[in-house]
């Protein structure tokens, strides 16, 4: 709003054709280049003071170039240098930089040479000449009409000297108190380097103005501004001022907007009146400035308003974390209107303001906030003013006379999206959402109602509502959101399955406005009619994503593990397998693939309706290939069956079908090694069976025969030789961190044969890091939780030789093939062997590391402590 604001004024002052290119200046503090006019492709963006050439424009947008390069611009973030600067000389051959610093690149002029001066601070002039910009010390610039009559007269700075006053005892008695109102406000020290930024309602006093520029003091500092960034405090609405002034620079403000992506290419973007005005592609990002029944957006973009579907964006964030666009009403359609009051102060959305409308102004309201503020335009100008001191345009703002009057009353409910109330006068007292019930007292040509809700009386349009008798008897009159839950539902033009009807897409979500048993009156993208009530959802459910945790995570996990879209075990955090189930799901059903369990997707997912994995329709057996393969190989992986991850490798081989027969056996299927529907069943099951103990996966045959034993203690062993073993029962008050040690072994030895249970720590079950948190945590120590954090945790010393190792280090391995060296832990127990929870034997164990697979993967041990 603000923006097209700005580019209104800055087209008043500049010629509407360009004959000949003229130099600007970058008045915002960074301007945007894009490479097309219509402001897309952004190529870079140029800082405040920057010198441009400006080669052409239309309307609100420049063609620019700057130091040999094209592209195009706003207007409103430019000031040509006409306007500002002072014509001058160069008095001797001198350097130009390109900043305000000698040790920047420089390029020479010579003596003679003219330039314009559009600014000089402490000695230094940032000039232009043939449309480039740099800096020159002031004292080779002179005016030009003085060295005409013979003189050398050097060009007058518009600052002082020093922009510290003489008087160091405070502010001097001349001194301005004034507000940041800017939304970012530059201070620089009188050399030109930026020392502060100053916000919006930050309070300064003004010492001195020279032209464009101030000398300002805040908080015992001083520096030097631009006074367009700045107003006297007696202009700036305050608590005590009127109560327009005051609303109108509130945060919340009708224009206050959340920045938000398109999610969707080719999304559909329409004036008030439907009429499509362009599209967005994905990853565009908009300003949403309302909201409508949840499924309509007034967006911002590029100072351009329209109106577009909220299911085709993604909300970036919201600073406080509130919904700024609650109370907003957006028209279905600008309403015509005319100021009533005798006069209406316009404001912009920073609350500054920009003219007065005298009475009888016609405008087009375009949203309402709190049915206190409206959002106009006029003449191609949007502003803010009091809806109360405007009224619909009509021959007629209320009945006078003719009126049928209805005695009782008839029972009525609001039928259009919104409509307007006013009293007796034409004034609007406020307005009606869609579904609020009425009561009609008196009609006047068919056109105006006077109507009654909580014995309170206005004016309404007849034609926004409806007799309750002309409605089905046996609705409820709600209006909410619901989700699509049945494949081939339908939108029907009547509340009969023989009506014409179309297909609605799973997952979407429509508005509904009333129900009854069996019908729900639905809008899709503007289209009214009837859906089965059974084909919708309305369930609350709270979002689920990456880092959730909790009951609610174990039960999506159990769906999405019965359909045969989740791999792993089921537990009570949201990790990378879930959010990848998750995706899977939504991407089976059509629904917008983010991998989050939002409530659209959770009410599908748990309708009992939702479709099953294409994975558990197939049949697969040896020599079998494709990611299926590799997702039936990551669920027993989870269950036991395979112990590494080198086994996931989507190839249906021999060692995957020698799992499949453990498990089928386990499980009380036939051992055929094929995997057939219903060994599917039962492994995409929360009952099936993991690995049985004292079974070794086909898998990790070849590694336990390599291992070697040492001294009295047996390789991948649930019992611990005497030598290794602490007794350490209880742990001492003042104890040192050699008796810590030894209690975090014996408290490590007394789990030994514990199930491995991925995503698990303790303190029944544990996966490596869940051990090895749980352990140390009985001190008081919080380790990473997982491998990778844990293993590359800089607070420990690193120890890269096993040499190194001591009692209680923290060991580390690298068992999968990708970046990182860290996907096992365990803890260190001494002559080559450590304690850890093994998912190749499904439990906790000792193993050697000295010899054997361990000794081939290990990356690294952490001294936590020493």
């Amino acid at each position: 709003m603000a923006l097209l604001l700005c580019i209104w004024i800055m087209a008043a002052s500049v010629p509407v054709s360009v004959a000949e290119a003229f130099p600007a200046f970058v008045k915002s503090e960074v301007m945007a280049v894009y490479r097309e006019p219509s402001l897309v492709n952004r190529i870079g963006a140029l800082e405040q003071y920057a010198v441009v050439k400006v080669l052409a424009y239309k309307g609100a947008v420049a063609q620019v170039g700057y130091r040999g390069y094209t592209g195009y611009a706003r207007i409103s973030d430019m000031t040509p240098v006409a306007q500002v600067a002072k014509p001058a000389v160069i008095t001797a051959d001198t350097r130009v930089y390109e900043s305000a610093s000698t040790s920047s690149a420089y390029v020479k002029i010579s003596k003679g040479t003219k330039v314009n001066v559009i600014a000089v601070v402490n000695g230094v002039a940032l000039v232009e000449y043939n449309c480039m910009g740099g800096y020159v010390p002031d004292r080779f610039l002179a005016d030009p009409s003085a060295q005409q009559n013979g003189a050398s007269q050097q060009i007058e700075s518009p600052l002082p000297e020093s922009a510290q006053p003489q008087n160091t005892q405070g502010v001097t008695a001349t001194s301005v108190p004034a507000v940041v109102t800017a939304a970012a406000c530059i201070v620089y020290n009188t050399s030109g380097e930026r020392i502060a930024v100053l916000s919006k309602g930050e309070k300064v006093n003004v010492i001195q103005i020279n032209g464009a520029w101030a000398v300002i003091e805040r908080g015992g500092s001083y520096g030097v501004c631009l006074v367009a960034s700045l107003a006297p405090q007696s202009q700036v609405p305050t608590d005590s001022g009127s109560a327009e002034d005051t609303a109108v620079t509130e945060k919340a403000a009708v224009t206050a907007s959340i920045p938000a992506t398109v999610a969707v290419d080719g999304l559909q973007v329409r004036n008030a009146s439907g009429k499509l005005i362009g599209t967005l592609k994905k990853g565009e990002t908009v300003n949403v400035l309302a909201v409508r029944s949840g499924t309509y957006a007034l967006i911002e973009r590029n100072g351009a308003l329209g109106i577009c579907l909220v299911s085709g964006l993604q909300r970036q964030s919201s600073p406080s974390g509130n919904d700024t666009s609650s109370g907003i009403v957006v028209l279905d359609k600008p309403m015509n209107a005319v100021v009533s009051a005798s006069s209406v102060k316009v404001y912009n959305a920073s609350g500054r303001l920009l003219g007065t409308l005298s009475k009888g102004a016609a405008v087009s309201v375009v949203a309402v906030r709190d049915n206190t503020w409206a959002l106009v335009e006029r003449g191609g100008k949007w502003g803010i003013c009091l809806m109360s001191a405007l009224a619909e345009k009509s021959d007629e703002a209320a009945p006078a006379s003719g009126i049928q009057k209805f005695d009782p009353p008839i029972a009525a409910v609001v039928s259009a999206a919104q409509v307007v109330v006013y009293n007796t006068r034409g004034k609007a007292l406020g307005i009606l959402k869609k579904g609020t019930a009425v009561n009609i007292i008196a009609v006047r040509d068919n056109k105006w109602a006077l109507i009654e809700k909580g014995g309170n009386t206005g004016i309404c349009a007849f034609s926004a509502l409806t007799k309750k008798s002309e409605t089905e008897p046996d609705y409820k009159q709600e209006v909410f959101t619901a989700t699509v839950i049945s494949a081939g539902a339908k939108l029907y033009q009547k509340p009969s399955l023989s009506s014409g009807a179309v297909s609605v897409p799973l997952g979407k979500d429509v508005t509904v406005g009333g129900y009854n048993e069996k019908w729900a009156l639905v809008e899709i993208a503007g289209v009214k009619g009837y859906m089965l009530l059974s084909d919708l959802s309305r369930t609350a459910y709270t979002t689920l994503q990456n880092g959730s945790g909790g009951e609610s995570v174990g039960k999506l996990q159990s769906v999405l593990l019965t359909l045969g879209y989740f791999d792993s075990l089921v537990g009570s955090t949201y990790g990378s397998a879930t959010t990848e189930a998750v995706k899977r799901f939504q991407q089976a059903v059509g629904m917008n693939v983010t991998g989050v369990a939002d409530a659209s997707t959770l009410r599908v997912l748990m309708s009992g309706a939702a479709p099953r994995s294409p994975l558990l329709s197939g049949t697969y057996a040896k020599g079998a290939k494709g990611s299926n393969v590799e997702r039936i190989q990551s669920r027993l992986f989870a269950l036991g069956y395979l112990t590494k991850n080198s086994s996931v490798d989507g190839d249906f081989g021999s060692t995957t079908q020698t799992a499949v027969k453990y498990f089928q056996t386990a499980n009380g299927l036939s051992s055929t090694g094929n995997v057939d529907a219903a060994t599917l069943r039962a492994m995409y099951s929360v009952s099936a069976a993991s690995l049985p103990s004292g079974i070794t996966a086909p898998d990790a045959v070849v590694a336990v025969q390599n291992n070697v034993t040492a001294g009295n203690q047996s390789n991948n062993s649930t019992s611990i030789s005497k030598e290794l073993a602490s007794t350490t029962t209880t742990l001492p008050s003042g104890a040192t961190n050699a008796q810590k040690i030894e209690y975090i072994i014996y408290l490590g030895q007394n789990k030994l044969g514990r199930p491995y249970v991925y995503g698990t720590s303790g303190p029944s079950t544990f996966d490596c890091t869940g051990f090895t948190c749980w352990c140390y945590k009985q001190l008081g120590i919080k380790l990473q939780r997982s491998a990778y954090t844990q293993g590359y945790d800089s607070t420990y010393p690193k120890l890269n030789s096993v040499s190194e190792l001591r009692r209680g280090d923290l060991v580390f391995f690298n068992t999968i093939s990708d970046s990182d060296l860290s996907d096992h832990a365990g803890i260190y127990l001494g002559a080559g062997y450590f304690i850890h929870a093994s998912s190749g034997q499904g439990k906790v164990v000792v193993s050697t590391l000295t010899s054997g697979y361990y000794s081939r993967v290990y990356s690294w041990g952490r001294r936590v402590l020493n």
